[in-house]
């Protein structure tokens, strides 16, 4: 429960109340423990393991989003690399269309694999 000391401020305390007998006469014993300075302790344990809870989370999510952006990187990367190499061969004066096709699938592939990263992350949401 809840007490007020003289100077009005507030104690957590725990009340215990058995009834007794002494000497013949029927008594009531009661105790009182202060337990303001454990409450407060409990609070920021409480407190410090949601911190560190949030911290936690906040850096599995740094680690996460790098390591996705570095896997996102490789295959677009490939395809501004393929596509610069297919207007090389598309600007020579006679270009050679079986080298543009296999360029255009590479582009086609890389592009797949981006999608499955993609696709894959927004099947597999983090629980924060």
């Amino acid at each position: 429960m809840t007490l007020r000391d003289r100077r009005g401020d507030e104690h957590q305390a725990l009340v215990r109340v058995n009834a007794a007998e002494v000497g013949g006469e029927a008594c009531v014993i009661g105790i009182v423990r202060d337990i303001t300075a454990q409450r407060r302790a409990e609070r920021q344990a409480h407190e410090q393991r949601q911190q560190l809870t949030y911290l936690s989370r906040v850096a599995s999510l740094d680690g996460f989003s790098s390591a996705l952006a570095h896997e996102l990187n490789q295959p677009l990367t490939a395809i501004l690399a393929n596509a610069q190499a297919a207007l090389r061969f598309m600007s020579h004066e006679t270009p050679d269309m079986t080298e543009i096709r296999s360029v255009l699938i590479d582009i086609a592939e890389a592009d797949k694999r981006a999608g499955a990263l993609c696709q894959w992350h927004s099947n597999n949401p983090h629980p924060w």
